[in-house]
């Protein structure tokens, strides 16, 4: 029962996702459903086909740009057409080569809580990720 509770959830996620880059198919399903315990440790690369990036972030909710963009010391410009400055219904997953945003993705709130993911924090690509599944659904860890 649980591992069907997961591939739905991970197929709500999932459906509701968006990119720049329409060949870049997500597969967290996969991952999600090939793992018997609570928690499921990935990277990014798990989930994506993209080669082009060496580092990715987290982007929250209602972040004005012009501010993240001096405290990153990256551009977003890719992303303002996201309107995140003004949604709370979803995070940003931005991809980064040299700095750069390369790619991005929808991720909702309704299925994973990212209470404890470090927003604005550059993560190298091969970090390592943890989804956790509990009474109150997935949570991702960083």
């Amino acid at each position: 029962m649980k591992n069907q509770l997961r591939l739905i959830a991970a197929i709500l996620l999932f459906a509701s996702c968006s990119s720049t880059r329409k060949d870049a198919p997500l597969n967290m399903v996969d991952v999600l459903a090939s793992s018997a315990s609570d928690t499921t440790q990935f990277k990014i690369d798990d989930l994506l086909n993209v080669d082009d990036y060496d580092s990715f972030l987290f982007v929250p909710p209602y972040t004005v740009l012009e501010g993240a963009e001096r405290h990153l010391g990256v551009k977003l410009e890719l992303i303002e057409e996201s309107g995140i400055e003004f949604r709370d219904d979803v995070y940003l997953l931005c991809l980064l080569k040299e700095n750069k945003i390369t790619d991005w993705y929808f991720l909702t709130r309704d299925s994973i809580n990212f209470e404890d993911v470090s927003n604005f924090r550059k993560y190298e690509r091969k970090h390592v990720l943890s989804l956790i599944y509990n009474s109150t659904g997935f949570e991702l860890l960083d």
